[in-house]
C-alpha cells in the first residue's frame, strides 16, 4: 500500500511481518508500527472511506494476506455485530498505537523507547501464541528499529548491547528473547 492511494481493500496478515510507515521525499522514514500475523492493514478506510492513505505499508519478510473488498466488508459489518465489534477494537488499537508511538518519540529516552517497542511486540505476539520461552521472531534490522524509534542505527546498536549486557534481552539474527520481563517493564515505565 502506498501513501496517497485510495484503498479498495482491507488486509489481514496471516504470516510474515510488514511495516506501516511515512517517508519523506529525501528518504527519511518513520515507522509507526511493525505489523505481525493477525494485524489488520487499512482499518482506517472503514472509518474514512475514500480517503487517500496518509502512510505506506511494505513487507519486511514474505507475507501471506487475506484480502477483503471494502464494499463487501461494509455489508458484512452491517449484518454481524461481532465483526463490527472486532473492527472497532482494531480501530481503537490503531489509535492507541499511534498515541503511544508519539509519546515514546517525544518523551522517552532511547533505552525507554527500545524497551517499550520490544514489550509491545512481545505482548502482541504472545497474545497470538507466537512467543515460546520468551523468544519470538524478530526480522527488524537496526535501520528499521532506528526508523521506529527516532534514533540512529548506531544508537540502536548501543542500546541493544546495553540491554543485553544487563541480561534483559538476548538477540540474534531474526530472533529476540526477553530474559527479564519485569526489569524491561520497569525501564519502559521509568525511562
Amino acid at each position: 500500500m502506498r501513501e496517497g492511494e485510495t484503498p479498495e481493500f482491507l488486509y489481514t496478515i496471516y504470516s510474515g511481518w510488514a511495516v506501516w510507515f511515512v517517508q519523506k521525499p529525501d528518504g527519511r522514514r518513520l515507522i509507526m508500527a511493525f505489523l505481525i500475523p493477525g494485524d489488520v492493514i487499512g482499518v482506517e478506510s472503514l472509518c474514512l472511506p475514500g480517503m487517500p492513505l496518509p502512510f505506506s505499508v511494505k513487507s519486511m519478510t514474505p507475507v501471506s494476506l487475506c484480502q477483503f473488498k471494502l464494499t463487501d466488508l461494509f455489508a458484512l459489518l452491517d449484518e454481524r455485530e461481532e465483526q463490527k465489534t472486532e473492527v472497532h477494537a482494531q480501530a481503537r488499537n490503531y489509535l492507541e498505537t499511534t498515541s503511544r508511538r508519539l509519546f515514546d518519540l517525544a518523551r522517552r529516552s532511547a533505552v525507554g523507547r527500545m524497551a517499550q517497542m520490544l514489550l509491545e511486540l512481545y505482548y502482541r505476539l504472545q497474545h497470538r501464541g507466537m512467543v515460546v520461552d520468551g523468544r519470538f521472531t524478530f526480522p527488524a534490522r537496526q535501520e528499521d528499529m532506528a526508523d521506529a524509534l527516532g534514533i540512529t542505527p548506531a544508537h540502536v546498536n548501543r542500546t541493544l548491547v546495553d540491554l543485553r549486557r544487563r541480561d534483559l534481552i538476548q538477540f540474534a539474527r531474526d530472533e529476540m528473547r526477553i530474559v527479564d520481563l519485569p526489569a524491561l517493564q520497569r525501564i519502559a515505565e521509568e525511562e
